[in-house]
């Protein structure tokens, strides 16, 4: 969005997702929330290497805390590794809703989210729902 605000001053942000998605869900037996992005762990891997993963999980939090309160020098790492230029960044990362969510809120969230989706088109989730399996806990 912010790409294209900058190629047209015209352009503008309609409607925030998040926050009406959140809206909505203010009425639900099972709130959720819109998530777009996941990090996903193989299972044997997380059992053989649990240290490595939960290691892993605080520095990805970490760096979550870190852009959402830094970010101008979040905004000089983005251009650093070719994401998009520092300027964009900087400008766009407020609207990016980048969060940490973990353990059973995750996995209410996430689960309520994966059943809209189901109930919309069962196979945007792959056919089916997943089991408590899918989701992992530290």
């Amino acid at each position: 969005m912010t790409v294209a605000q900058g190629a047209k001053e015209t352009i503008r942000i309609a409607i925030d997702l998040n926050m009406e998605w959140d809206r909505i869900q203010l009425s639900s037996e099972t709130p959720n929330a819109l998530i777009t992005g996941v990090v996903i762990v193989r299972k044997d891997f997380a059992a053989q290497h649990p240290e490595a993963v939960s290691a892993f999980l605080d520095r990805y939090a970490a760096s979550v805390e870190f852009v959402n309160n830094n970010i101008n020098e979040a905004a000089v790492l983005v251009g650093h590794y070719n994401i998009f230029p520092a300027a964009i960044a900087e400008k766009a990362i407020p609207y990016c809703n980048i969060t940490f969510i973990e353990g059973q809120e995750m996995k209410e969230k996430l689960s309520g989210y994966l059943k809209v989706l189901f109930e919309l088109n069962p196979q945007a989730v792959g056919g089916e729902l997943p089991d408590d399996e899918f989701y992992f806990s530290r």
